[in-house]
């Protein structure tokens, strides 16, 4: 079975480096990573606690919020469109 993955150019070169520092050729290495993952009944998803906040800046990047933001809404939104 072949099976390709595209991945960041960052993540490609990270996995090499663990590869080489192990002296095995990338396929073995992520082989062997296969390999160590449990299978899927002993997998649990991790859930968030309650009491545990949300990183900051999960978004950063992904869109700009215009700079009237902040500016009052029109009272009536027919008043926004063209006649």
């Amino acid at each position: 079975m072949t099976l390709t993955i595209e991945l960041k150019p960052e993540m490609e070169a990270k996995i090499q480096r663990s590869a080489e520092q192990r002296g095995m050729p990338i396929q073995e290495y992520i082989q062997r990573l296969i390999e160590t993952v449990p299978a899927e009944e002993e997998i649990s998803p991790r859930l968030p606690s309650e009491n545990t906040l949300r990183p900051f800046g999960l978004c950063a990047g992904e869109f700009t919020i215009p700079d009237d933001f902040d500016a009052p809404l029109p009272d009536d939104k027919h008043e926004t469109e063209p006649e």
